[in-house]
C-alpha cells in the first residue's frame, strides 16, 4: 500500500549584522504595470496627475528612533522629465482639442516619517542631486520616530510639496485624454543612493558631506538604485504608461491533489517493465491567461531510509526493502530532485502516478506480507 501526503517546507535564513552602532538597510520595490491617475498619493487636486513608481523601506536594526536624517544622494534624471501625451488646451468636457504635448514632470518622494496614515513629508526632486526625506525644506537634523520608514515615489506634473496645491508644471492633469498612453521621448531612468547620518545631531548638509550609504536590496549603498523597474510600462509596445483605470490582471491560482489518498496493488504488477498505476496527480489552474502554458516545479520524496531510491518497506518491520521506480506520466522521477510539470493550462491537468521496476528476484525472495511507502510531494507556488 502506498499512501500519499502533501507537505510544504519553509527554510528561513537569519542574517545577523554586528557593528558599533545600529545597522541601517533598505529595500526598494519598483511597481509594475503602472497607470497614471488624478490626485496621486496624498495630492487632492484634479490638476495633478501622477503615477506611483515604487516604494523604499529603510530599516534600522536598533529599532525606532535610530534612523538619523535620511536622504537621497547622487540623484540623477529625477526632475524635468519630458512626458508626451494627448492634451487639450481647452476644457475637454466642453471643447476638447487634443494634440500631443511635451510637458515636464518630476519624481516626488512621499515619506511617512510618522507612519502611514499620518501626514507625510513630501520631497519633490528639483535639480539638486540631494533630497532630504524629512521634507524638501527640512535640512535640519531629524530623527525618524518610526521603524521602518516607508517612502513612496511618484512621477507627476507637480513639484510643490503641498498636497493641497493646484500648482503644476504647465499642464493640468484632468486635461489629458483618458485611456491613452503617456510616453517618455527622452527616456525614464531616475537613479538614487540612500544615505543616513551617523548620529542624531547631524544636519542634512553635513550628512551629505560625510554620509553613511545604506545598502539597498543587499547591494552596496554606493551603487545607484534604479527608481523605475523593468516591468513599469503598462503599454509595453509604446514604452509608456496608460492614463486611465488600471486593469488588474487576475492572479493565476493552482491546486494540486491526488485522486486517491491511499492505494494498494500487487507487487507482481510492478515487477520489471510492468507498470502499476496507483493514482492520478491533478493540477487545477484557474485565472491563467488564455492560450498561455505554465510550468510547476515539484519534488517527490518518500520516508524510506535510502537517500536516492524509492523503497517499499515491509509493514512488519522485518525484511529487505524493495526498490522501485516512480513515474509521473511517462517521466521517471528522481527522488529529491526537482521535477518540472510543463504545459499546464487553465482547468484540470492530469498525469498517472506509476510504480515500476521492482526486481523480480528481490520480490520473490522478500518477506511475505504487506509493503508500504509514503510519498511526499512539495511544490512551490506559480511564479
Amino acid at each position: 500500500m502506498i499512501t500519499k501526503r502533501f507537505a510544504a517546507f519553509l527554510l528561513l535564513f537569519v542574517i545577523v549584522s554586528v557593528g558599533c552602532f545600529g545597522t541601517v538597510t533598505a529595500t526598494y520595490t519598483p511597481d509594475s504595470n503602472i497607470y497614471f491617475g488624478l490626485r496621486p498619493g496624498p495630492y487632492t487636486s484634479d490638476r495633478i496627475i501622477g503615477a506611483k513608481i515604487g516604494t523604499l523601506v529603510i530599516t534600522s536594526s536598533e529599532g525606532a528612533g535610530t534612523i538619523y536624517t535620511p536622504g537621497l544622494l547622487n540623484v540623477a534624471n529625477g526632475s524635468n522629465i519630458t512626458v508626451r501625451g494627448l492634451y487639450s488646451w481647452s476644457d475637454p468636457s466642453t471643447n476638447p482639442t487634443y494634440s500631443y504635448v511635451d510637458a515636464p514632470f518630476t519624481i516626488v518622494a512621499v515619506s511617512y516619517i510618522n507612519g502611514r496614515g499620518s501626514a507625510p513629508a513630501i520631497s519633490p526632486f528639483y535639480g539638486d542631486s540631494r533630497i532630504p526625506l524629512g521634507g524638501t525644506n527640512n535640512w535640519n537634523a531629524n530623527t525618524v520616530t518610526v521603524n521602518p520608514l516607508e517612502i513612496d515615489f511618484y512621477l507627476m506634473n507637480c513639484n510643490i510639496p503641498d498636497p493641497n496645491t493646484t500648482g503644476h508644471l504647465g499642464t493640468w492633469g484632468n486635461y489629458y485624454k483618458k485611456d491613452t498612453t503617456l510616453t517618455f521621448p527622452n527616456g525614464l531612468a531616475p537613479t538614487i543612493k540612500v544615505a543616513v547620518a551617523h548620529d542624531a545631531n547631524t544636519d542634512f548638509g553635513s550628512m551629505a558631506s560625510n554620509p553613511t550609504f545604506v545598502p539597498v536590496n543587499g547591494v552596496d549603498g554606493t551603487a545607484s538604485t534604479n527608481v523605475v523597474g523593468s516591468a513599469a510600462y503598462s503599454d509595453i509596445e509604446a514604452n509608456g504608461m496608460i492614463y486611465g483605470d488600471k486593469v488588474e490582471e487576475p492572479t493565476p491560482e493552482l491546486s494540486f491533489f491526488f485522486t486517491d489518498t491511499q492505494s494498494s496493488f500487487s507487487i507482481q504488477n510492478a515487477v520489471g517493465s510492468n507498470k502499476a498505476t496507483i493514482t492520478q496527480a491533478n493540477i487545477v489552474l484557474t485565472n491563467g491567461i488564455s492560450g498561455q502554458t505554465y510550468t510547476q516545479s515539484m519534488t517527490f520524496t518518500d520516508n524510506a531510509a535510502s537517500d536516492t531510491a524509492f523503497q517499499l518497506t515491509p509493514e512488519s518491520g522485518y525484511g529487505t526493502p524493495l526498490d522501485f521506480n516512480l513515474y509521473l506520466g511517462s517521466d521517471q522521477l528522481t527522488k529529491g530532485d526537482e521535477y518540472y510539470w510543463t504545459g499546464i493550462v487553465n482547468g484540470s491537468n492530469i498525469k498517472d502516478l506509476i510504480v515500476s521496476g521492482i526486481d523480480a528476484n528481490a520480490a520473490a525472495n522478500g518477506a511475505s506480507g504487506t509493503y508500504k511507502d509514503t510519498i511526499t510531494v512539495s511544490f512551490t507556488t506559480l511564479p
